[in-house]
């Protein structure tokens, strides 16, 4: 359904209509009533509209909406200055401004890619993201899910009906507290992993109630890798932790962090591969070497 200020209309041969040309628009397009799962209908609005025709069959081949292009499907929301949809792929193309919004968070881009039929999405260009939070589920140590989690990046693509987000080029994420650096960032939210890989920065604080103020650990490596249920940090490629005073360097570290409620954050850790451990207060400095080194965060103890 099309309602405009103003039609134009162009015909082919037989009396079949080539294009639409309109104003001022508003349009509703229904679902089809077999898809599965079932779908909202998709109405937009813009300031101009250009609707091009199979002059054979009749059926609407592309769609293209511009200046202060809006829609609406369902619970998701878009905008953008330039809008293209492909009939046959099912894909929206929003370029100038885009951005895209539901009751899970946001995404904006230079230009953005909607693939309907999966509600996966592509994003390129100063991708600005932002997921709200989750109450139904427990904060956890490095990905929790009762805050706001905001994230750039020089692109982004969903997969897997969105359980999937990989992000590429200078990604920096970001969590009260936390943040994460790093070239190619890929969470996975049904199996709650996170993969970093190339020049990985993280650095998350290390609240302890009670004893003064918080401190920061601050891990440096090539890549890492985290899953939610053992709640552990694998860190790999000229590794190197700093915490308060304490700073430990390994080609391999593995770190055990405590629930997201808990005083502090860093629970233990192991580096391998040798290890050199430096140590800094006031004004002495210590060093040891071992192939091996276990640290216990709470205790502030060092097995080599």
């Amino acid at each position: 359904l099309l309602r405009a200020e103003r039609i134009w209309i162009e015909y082919a041969a037989g009396n079949r209509i080539r294009s639409v040309r309109a104003v001022q628009v508003t349009t509703r397009t229904e679902p089809d009533p077999n898809a599965r799962p079932p779908r909202a209908p998709l109405e937009t609005s813009s300031r101009d509209l250009l609707a091009e025709f199979d002059s054979q069959t009749g059926e609407l081949r592309r769609l293209e909406q511009w200046n202060d292009f809006r829609y609406r499907e369902g619970s998701r929301e878009g905008q953008a200055l330039r809008a293209v949809l492909d009939q046959s792929s099912g894909r929206i193309l929003l370029e100038g401004s885009a951005r895209v919004w539901d009751q899970e968070g946001s995404v904006a881009a230079d230009r953005l890619e909607l693939d309907r039929s999966t509600d996966d999405l592509m994003a390129v260009g100063h991708v600005r993201s932002t997921r709200l939070p989750e109450q139904r589920r427990r904060s956890t140590a490095l990905l929790s899910d009762q805050e706001n989690l905001e994230a750039q990046a020089d692109r982004l693509q969903t997969l897997e009906r969105r359980s999937k987000f990989v992000y590429e080029g200078n990604v920096r994420i970001w969590q009260s507290g936390s943040r994460l650096q790093a070239q190619r960032v890929t969470i996975d939210r049904a199996a709650r992993q996170l993969v970093a890989e190339g020049n990985v920065f993280t650095e998350f604080a290390d609240t302890r109630q009670g004893r003064g103020p918080a401190t920061f650990v601050v891990v440096q490596a090539a890549e890492l890798s985290y899953s939610e249920q053992d709640r552990l940090a694998h860190y790999r490629g000229g590794v190197r932790l700093q915490r308060g005073d304490l700073q430990i360097e390994a080609p391999e570290l593995r770190a055990w962090l405590k629930p997201g409620d808990a005083d502090s954050r860093l629970e233990r850790a192991v580096a391998n591969g040798g290890a050199r451990i430096l140590h800094r207060s006031a004004g002495r400095t210590r060093q040891a070497w071992g192939e091996v080194a276990e640290y216990f965060a709470d205790e502030e103890r060092a097995v080599i």
